[in-house]
């Protein structure tokens, strides 16, 4: 590896920040004259609000003002962006979920405004609701249901004869397999403060995906222009949750702001968190493959069925579970068919590795099976179906397959692929492995997949990048400032990072989908070299920071340099491939079910690593939060109600439970780098699926896999 200041292992620059407490979370903000808001909700997943009752809460002491669909400002109404949540309003006139805002009350203090919501009292006029998608299927063809019934027209992806292919092969597999509803479940509380200025415009302080997708998002809900909103981020994470838009947290709150003129806090607590916000998509997976008695795939179907929520994300869901179900293991002979019901339920979003997370656990699940039943090594019969490098994704891009085949070499090697994993007097052992597809931007789906950045040197000395980009915690400020250091020859401690401020910021289409390194640092290396050539043209070469701002005065050209911009526009058709094998060894309690990672090994492509420390550390969080809804997360709903919505209930891995983790990093030369964080997620449950099948002999094809579920499939056997 090349030992560049954007090469080298370096400490987060804001980490001592986040371990002493200074790092700023939207809760902490606290502004003169601030007022609490908090959200009254429907307690019916269907139904019209007639009438709602707000004297008891109003009666409150410290209870300034109720908030209801009649305060909406003229022109107010639901965000219809493509592909995100449509009909979504503040306060809807007919509610689509339990959960959903019907009012929001206004106080002194946090508690009184709790108190208050929890006076309001509304009646409704209930509607059938939805909480089965078989029942809207309910065996019809998919293209005769009526389109409301669905969050997305249905996706058919087809290349020849699929079922013709699958009658002459030698054997077919078939299989069902389920995921459940997981949770964001940030630490750190969902919180939004918003302060109306002097001007008439109004501030937002939020944790963000992109400030300009919250700006235009939060206008469109309020019926204003873009332009009299101003958001700033803060520090926090949002895996996802914030990738659409909440309309009972920024728009209500700035609402709330703009009525009382005064500065706002909107708070949600756990369990709102947990039923009102979004989560992942529960999906069920068939799965029927034709193979040679030696493994070589003939012919495949996929047929699967997402429950979206009230206003769920559809199309892009459903699209890149087939696209990558598709393009992993294709043949001459394959279809894919997806759907995704709209139920009364809260909204399903993109929770992190959307889609590829689902899809993974059954494709590579299968493949471990047929493994298993054809007595093959499961690594030999992936490589002998894989894509092949020169093949061409969905959308038409190229691919290059090699990264994926040294992360296969690799994590062999560092477990010990075919050696005895040895025996436990506590239970079976086993080792698994799988390997995985997904994809860095948002190429394919998105038009607007470029982002902005700015460069200048300020008067103090310090070079200043700008960029749209949040850090959420996957070291964005660090890599940015390192990015900068680099090109410009300078120390990161001369270098000043301003992100997600719609103030300071580009445009640009913000962090989702594993996309702030890969574009949002191409823009910062792009404006770096917009930036040494505005210098050369002037000065006729590029001195040190100091030097150039005393012959640039000399020059009698200003106290500073003016900014540099430039644009990184991805010209890939379809998301940028990120590959990824992993291998793990567990522990199977054969009287408990309980499963143990007793080892894992997570090899990565990452094209070019700007900081292996940051990558190795957003491995191990998204091994972990993957491992969770591997073995123990899932929402359970039970006539539309979350019934463990709350962080005693709903099993997070706590720290005690770290995984033993080895990670291997796997660059390219002269490859931009790649998302990390997310895209190590969906092998890790097939992986564990596998190890269980080794340890067990038993298929366990539905997660979480619960101690329960364990035991079950092994009783089948």
């Amino acid at each position: 590896m090349v030992s560049l200041p954007a090469s080298r292992r370096l400490a987060r620059l804001d980490a001592q920040a986040k371990v002493d407490g200074t790092a700023v979370f939207a809760g902490d903000i606290a502004l003169p004259g601030m007022l609490h808001c908090r959200v009254a909700r429907s307690t019916v997943s269907h139904g019209r609000v007639i009438s709602i009752d707000t004297s008891a809460a109003l009666a409150i002491p410290g209870v300034i003002a109720v908030l209801t669909r009649e305060d909406l400002p003229e022109g107010a109404g639901s965000y219809q962006g493509r592909l995100l949540p449509a009909g979504q309003t503040i306060f809807p006139e007919v509610v689509g979920f339990a959960g959903e805002a019907i009012a929001a009350v206004v106080a002194e203090s946090a508690d009184a405004a709790e108190q208050g919501a929890d006076e309001i009292i509304a009646d409704y006029e209930e509607y059938d609701a939805v909480f089965d998608v078989s029942a809207v299927l309910g065996g019809h063809p998919w293209d005769t249901l009526d389109p409301a019934s669905l969050i997305a027209p249905p996706v058919t992806l087809t290349r020849g004869d699929s079922e013709a292919a699958l009658a002459r092969s030698e054997i077919v597999f078939e299989a069902t397999y389920s995921t459940s509803r997981q949770s964001t479940a940030p630490i750190d509380p969902v919180t939004c403060v918003a302060t109306p200025e002097t001007d008439g415009t109004v501030t937002i302080y939020t944790t963000l995906d992109s400030p300009f997708h919250t700006r235009d998002r939060t206008a469109a809900l309020l019926g204003v222009a873009p332009e009299s909103i101003h958001v700033s981020s803060t520090c926090g994470a949002t895996y996802g949750i914030k990738n659409g838009i909440i309309a009972s947290l920024e728009p209500l709150c700035t609402l709330a702001a703009l009525k009382l003129g005064r500065p706002m806090r909107l708070s949600f607590q756990p369990s709102e968190v947990f039923s009102s916000t979004s989560s992942r998509h529960p999906t069920e997976m068939t799965l029927r493959t034709g193979v040679t008695r030696d493994g070589r795939i003939t012919g495949r179907r996929a047929r699967v069925v997402a429950a979206g929520g009230a206003y769920g994300l559809g199309a892009r869901v459903i699209q890149s579970m087939g696209t990558k179900w598709f393009d992993l293991y294709p043949c001459p002979d394959q279809q894919y068919e997806g759907v995704v019901v709209r139920t009364n339920e809260m909204p399903c979003m993109a929770v992190r590795a959307v889609a590829t997370t689902q899809i993974h656990f059954a494709v590579e699940s299968q493949m471990t099976e047929i493994a298993h039943s054809l007595g093959l090594d499961p690594i030999v019969l992936r490589r002998k179906n894989l894509l092949q490098s020169g093949y061409r994704l969905v959308g038409g891009t190229e691919v290059d397959v090699e990264p994926l085949h040294r992360c296969l070499d690799e994590g062999a090697r560092v477990l010990g692929w075919g050696q005895a994993a040895g025996n436990d007097i506590a239970g079976r052992v086993g080792r698994g492995m799988a390997i995985a597809m997904h994809h860095t931007g948002t190429a394919g789906v998105n038009p607007d997949e470029g982002s902005s950045a700015r460069v200048r040197l300020c008067a103090d000395g310090k070079i200043e990048v700008a960029s749209a980009m949040p850090d959420k915690g996957q070291g964005t400020l660090t890599s940015y400032a390192q990015l900068v250091a680099e090109k410009l020859g300078v120390e990161v401690d001369d270098v000043r990072v301003v992100l997600a401020d719609t103030r300071t910021s580009p445009q640009g289409q913000g962090a989702e989908a594993s996309r702030a390194t890969y574009i949002g640092g191409e823009a910062v290396v792009m404006a770096c070299d917009a930036f040494r050539t505005l210098v050369e043209e002037e000065l006729d070469e590029f001195p040190a920071p100091t030097d150039i701002l005393a012959r640039w005065r000399e020059l009698e050209l200003g106290t500073e340099l003016p900014w540099a911009d430039a644009t990184f526009e991805p010209e890939d058709k379809d998301p940028r491939p990120v590959f990824s094998a992993h291998f793990v060894e567990v522990l199977v309690d054969s009287d408990t079910g309980i499963t143990t990672l007793r080892r894992y090994v997570a090899t990565q492509d990452v094209g070019r690593a700007v900081n292996p420390e940051i990558c190795e550390t957003q491995v191990e969080g998204g091994v972990t939060m993957a491992a969770g809804f591997a073995l123990r997360e899932g929402l359970r709903i039970e006539d539309g109600l979350v019934v463990n919505g709350n962080l005693m209930e709903y099993s997070v891995a706590g720290v005690g439970e770290a995984i033993p983790l080895e990670t291997v990093l796997v660059e390219t030369p002269g490859v931009l780098p790649k998302g990390v964080g997310t895209p190590c997620m969906p092998a890790v449950a097939p992986a564990i699926a596998a190890a269980i099948l080794d340890a067990t002999g038993a298929a366990v094809r539905r997660m979480p896999m619960t101690p329960e579920r364990v035991l079950a499939a092994m009783d089948e056997l």
